[in-house]
């Protein structure tokens, strides 16, 4: 279960207008509270750049959850798939309890979560329930735990909220002239605001990160599930034609497809090998 005094506090000390749900005030009184117990030490923007290969791996790792939970595969977790998958992941809750974590989860308030967004239900676990948090993936808590980390020690007012400033001062280096570093931040704070409030919240801090970590480290090579199953499926179909031919072949017979043979086996075992990789 999560944490219902958390819950239960945050609803009374935050805002309704910073707070559209239960579990969005309680994340900002987590983070609050983390704030407070979480000694600074001067981390920048700069500094964090150089976390960005742990973080990705961390990314790489929530979107095989993701999916595992869309059914479809039209690349976006609905109600109905996030409610009767929910359980995958670890989250064996009340369904009034699901539909809070979707609403978290679903910052454009398009009734969907995408690819993106996914992160933000291990932020609630993360944050929130303890006791799930401790079976999160190695990767997973690592990413989340960098975010968090960088996120209390650029919110100097320890609101839950980045306001410009604070930005800027993240931004910030001996080496970068004042001039410069207002602009860069004016534009990454735009980038990360994504509701025009004035101030960057957790969520939006994340799933801005999240983009930019895997405009970086993201493989475009990388297959998909459905694109993987239908390869090695015209693979095998690719096999066994050449071997009916092959079998077909009088005797003695070296024809093209006996050649073909050959390397139609080759290409077979390359399939198996890849399904053995997926399996692992």
């Amino acid at each position: 279960m999560l944490n219902k005094y958390k819950v239960r506090s945050a609803i009374m000390g935050c805002s309704a207008s910073r707070a559209s749900n239960p579990i969005d005030a309680a994340l900002i009184a987590a983070l609050i509270e983390a704030r407070k117990n979480r000694q600074s030490h001067g981390l920048t923007f700069n500094e964090l750049l150089l976390k960005f290969p742990k973080m990705a791996a961390g990314f790489k790792k929530v979107r095989k959850y993701f999916n595992m939970l869309d059914l479809n595969g039209d690349h976006v977790i609905d109600m109905r798939e996030f409610t009767t998958q929910a359980h995958k992941i670890g989250l064996d809750m009340k369904p009034e309890d699901l539909k809070n974590v979707f609403d978290a989860a679903d910052i454009d308030h398009s009734m969907e979560i995408d690819v993106f967004e996914f992160v933000l239900v291990f932020v609630v676990i993360h944050l929130l329930s303890p006791e799930r948090a401790v079976a999160l993936p190695e990767e997973i808590q690592t990413t989340l735990e960098i975010v968090e980390d960088a996120f209390c020690c650029f919110d100097a007012s320890a609101d839950g909220y980045l306001e410009k400033e604070e930005v800027q001062n993240a931004l910030c280096t001996a080496t970068t002239p004042g001039r410069a570093t207002k602009a860069l931040s004016d534009k990454l704070f735009a980038q990360l605001d994504f509701d025009g409030s004035g101030g960057i919240s957790f969520k939006e801090f994340l799933i801005g990160l999240e983009k930019m970590v895997m405009e970086e480290y993201e493989d475009p090579d990388e297959e998909d599930p459905e694109q993987a199953a239908a390869r090695l499926e015209e693979e095998r179909q690719l096999v066994a034609a050449l071997w009916q031919q092959q079998q077909a072949a009088p005797a003695g017979h070296i024809s093209s497809g006996g050649g073909g043979s050959k390397r139609g086996s080759s290409t077979g075992h390359k399939g198996h090998h890849a399904t053995i990789i997926d399996g692992s």
